[in-house]
């Protein structure tokens, strides 16, 4: 035969132990006392300020760094522009002085080649103009334009010369080369003309002026 043996009742189930209301209020009500006092801890806001506190002056001597830097570039910028504008003008005065010891030195060569001067240009007879074929309006208007460079010329030289030089014709007049010997009168007289700035108003109107002249 077989004999079972049952454990007691009791021992076969344990009831657990109960958790009253009461008593979960009462653990939920201290975590939150310990996490407001926390909260309220005056060292933990203390901390905090100090903590901000010390990331602004940071931030402050950071942008203070920035802005003495941006300074120091700005400074050098303004001197590099202040060397550079000096080596401008230099360069320009270099540039006037190479033009005007040039201009000196082609009026010092007239100067020597004609000692006592006198207007040289051959005179140009009216049959030369007729021969290349111009009508009687273009002769009368080339030879007043002769007359008139050659007394310009000569006030020049003479240092008389009024505030403006007009050579114009009311047509055009053609180039030819037995000009040449009057526009050469009259560029070395302009070259040593003893007071340019009183020339207010230069003009040379309807005359052709080939590289030869220019």
């Amino acid at each position: 035969s077989y004999c079972f043996h049952l454990p007691p009742p009791s021992a076969a189930f344990l009831p657990l132990p109960s958790i009253d209301s009461s008593t979960k209020m009462t653990s939920m009500t201290t975590k939150k006392r310990k996490s407001d006092d926390h909260q309220k801890d005056p060292s933990h806001t203390d901390d905090d300020q100090k903590d901000r506190a010390a990331m602004a002056m940071v931030a402050e001597k950071v942008m203070a760094e920035v802005k003495a830097q941006m300074a120091r570039m700005q400074k050098e910028m303004d001197d590099t522009k202040s060397r550079l504008s000096r080596v401008d003008e230099l360069e320009s005065k270099c540039q006037f002085l190479e033009a005007r010891c040039g201009s000196l030195e082609r009026s010092m060569q007239i100067l020597i080649k004609e000692q006592e001067w006198e207007y040289s240009a051959p005179p140009i007879s009216t049959s030369y103009w007729i021969d290349r074929g111009y009508n009687e309006d273009d002769i009368g208007r080339m030879e007043n334009f002769l007359e008139a460079i050659r007394d310009t010329t000569c006030e020049l030289r003479s240092g008389k010369c009024d505030n403006s030089i007009y050579l114009d014709s009311p047509n055009v007049l053609p180039h030819d080369e037995v000009l040449l010997p009057h526009w050469n009168e009259f560029a070395n007289a302009l070259q040593l003309y003893q007071n340019p700035e009183a020339i207010k108003a230069f003009a040379i109107y309807n005359l052709q002026l080939p590289s030869s002249v220019i």
